[in-house]
């Protein structure tokens, strides 16, 4: 087969391609060696699972077509054996493979964690949260959001996301429920933006969550949202 090279790009590109096919016929063999093994003492579910590792980074080829999917690079860590052995570990046990978990572990990192020691946040155990919470009144929980809760949240978000919008703010208060331990489910329904947040923090945690979304909402973005609170959930909708 002939191939048309118009620069040096399409010759690294196609380079690639090449390196990627030998690596993954090594691999096949690698694999079909290991699973015919008769003395193998590893489980066959976690060899799969490896050699998939070893085929994820031929997913994304950068192909020209796919502008609108996500962009991967390929980047090779030394990690301390027991600390993999332990990410495996929980890979096996999520029943997701070792990449995804990594990656959702890395995004985290990014997205979350590197934020809190600059932002002054610290992570207090969640008895000693309910138990901070129940102990105020209303009247307390009230003035705590007005005076401080609006302007602590608004200047967190606008310095972890660098710009303040709704979409920005909703980014990043999803990740902050996640922090939380609080399960988030976010859906359309008859034009309208929908999330539902559980948790088990109490009802003054949700009071005190509902009068910041809505002084976000009202001051910051000039909309209009709908929030009704319980013990256990903050549901909100706005119109999209």
């Amino acid at each position: 087969m002939l191939w048309d090279i118009s620069g040096a790009q399409d010759a690294v590109y196609i380079l690639n391609l090449v390196v990627r096919a030998v690596h993954v016929v090594i691999t096949l063999c690698e694999l079909k060696k290991e699973i015919n093994k008769p003395s193998s003492n590893l489980n066959k579910q976690r060899i799969l699972l490896y050699y998939q590792e070893k085929f994820y980074w031929m997913h994304d080829i950068g192909n020209p077509s796919s502008g609108e999917s996500k962009k991967t690079a390929t980047m090779t860590f030394r990690i301390d054996e027991n600390v993999l052995n332990v990410l495996r570990t929980e890979s096996d046990r999520g029943q997701i493979t070792l990449n995804s978990l990594v990656n959702q572990l890395l995004k985290r990192y990014v997205d979350w964690d590197m934020f809190e020691p600059k932002v002054g946040m610290i992570p207090i155990a969640k008895p000693i949260v309910v138990e901070l919470f129940k102990k105020m009144s209303k009247e307390e929980i009230t003035n705590m959001a007005v005076n401080i809760g609006k302007d602590v949240v608004h200047d967190i978000a606008l310095f972890m996301k660098n710009r303040m919008d709704l979409e920005s703010f909703l980014s990043w208060f999803e990740t902050r429920m996640a922090s939380s331990l609080t399960e988030t489910n976010h859906t359309l329904q008859d034009g309208y933006q929908v999330y539902v947040l559980k948790h088990e923090l109490g009802e003054n945690w949700s009071l005190y969550h509902k009068i910041i979304l809505e002084l976000m909402f009202n001051e910051i973005f000039n909309m209009k949202v709908d929030i009704t609170i319980s013990s256990t959930t903050i549901r909100f909708k706005y119109r999209s």
